[in-house]
């Protein structure tokens, strides 16, 4: 009988969970935990958090809401623990081990630290810097063989390959190198093209997510304002599909039939953008209503949350502890007073 794979991911408390985030992770998650051939793990990333997100009660407020966004999109808890990263004391311990395998130069050449720098030069701080770190933790502790991630990620996901490797030659193999699942997305937001000719990923650091808590006439106000090709003055104007985020996000949410309409009537001016952006509106609301619908009803439930995230911890701190005495005892950091 083929083992079951361990998949691990994590989605950081930064703020309500968006259209980007649904289809690009929480979907796809809820998908795997249902898959046999897969044991999933799924955190709320609220140490990842701090390196940018300060406000302690905006943490507290979105971490539940993480939550609940998982049980709502349908993750199997028969064979899945979803867990909050902090209550798992172990994977900082297992950065601080890493941490002394970590070229300090590896970190600094990462695009996504210099991302951040350039776009907060005023809070450049050592958990910025270390976040790749903490992040091999969260995935060597448990041991995941597969790693769902966007292709932004992906630079940290061989950072983490590099030090299981090193780990592995260092003191004898242990750690199973993760892969990467492939077909993450990354959703465009609701921005106009980029000086690089590509559209911003949907972020809520960007002002231009569709909430998966908006209401229907909320995502739709939304779209209605968002900006198209602005080559398409005019109701009359031919336009460029490929330069306009309404079409771009089409082709998630929307059937090749709604596709081929989309753009020839873009392309001919046969259709305007306000018909175009009716389509998407109601095409995004028509996905998102069950999973509404079910979020709505798991709200009224405060108790379903705890016992989750309490028999979450649970699970996650079997795995993380076993890792830990594995890689103390290699190392040679024993426990000496008990």
């Amino acid at each position: 009988m083929t083992q079951m794979k361990t998949v691990l991911s994590g989605i950081r408390a930064t703020g309500t969970s968006h259209l980007g985030n649904y289809i690009g992770a929480i979907a796809r998650f809820a998908r795997m935990s249902q898959d046999p051939r897969y044991r999933c793990l799924f955190f709320v990333a609220d140490f990842h958090t701090l390196t940018t997100l300060k406000e302690a009660e905006q943490i507290k407020k979105h971490l539940p809401n993480m939550v609940l966004d998982y049980l709502a999109a349908g993750v199997d808890l028969s064979h899945s623990a979803i867990y909050v990263q902090s209550d798992v004391p172990q994977v900082t311990e297992l950065a601080w081990l890493l941490s002394c395998l970590t070229p300090v130069t590896h970190l600094e050449g990462l695009p996504t630290y210099k991302d951040k720098r350039e776009k907060h030069p005023e809070d450049i701080n050592a958990g910025l810097f270390n976040y790749p770190v903490l992040m091999a933790a969260d995935i060597l502790g448990p041991r995941a063989d597969l790693v769902p991630v966007g292709s932004d990620q992906k630079p940290h996901i061989e950072l983490t390959q590099s030090l299981a490797r090193r780990f592995n030659n260092l003191y004898g193999h242990y750690f199973p190198v993760p892969g990467v699942l492939p077909d993450m997305v990354l959703v465009p937001g609701l921005s106009p093209m980029d000086e690089r000719g590509g559209f911003a990923k949907m972020g809520k650091s960007d002002g231009n997510t569709i909430n998966l808590g908006d209401t229907p006439e909320q995502t739709w106000d939304k779209i209605r304002v968002a900006p198209t090709d602005p080559q398409r003055v005019h109701r009359t104007d031919p336009g460029n599909p490929d330069h306009c985020c309404i079409f771009a996000l089409h082709q998630y949410v929307s059937t090749p039939e709604q596709l081929a309409w989309s753009r020839e009537g873009c392309m001919s001016a046969g259709i305007g953008c306000m018909d175009c952006k009716r389509v998407l509106a109601d095409n995004i609301n028509h996905m998102l209503a069950e999973f509404r619908e079910r979020r709505m009803q798991l709200a009224q439930k405060p108790d379903v949350i705890r016992d989750v995230l309490v028999e979450g911890k649970r699970q996650a701190e079997v795995l993380f502890n076993e890792t830990i005495e594995h890689v103390r005892e290699r190392m040679g950091i024993r426990r000496w007073g008990s």
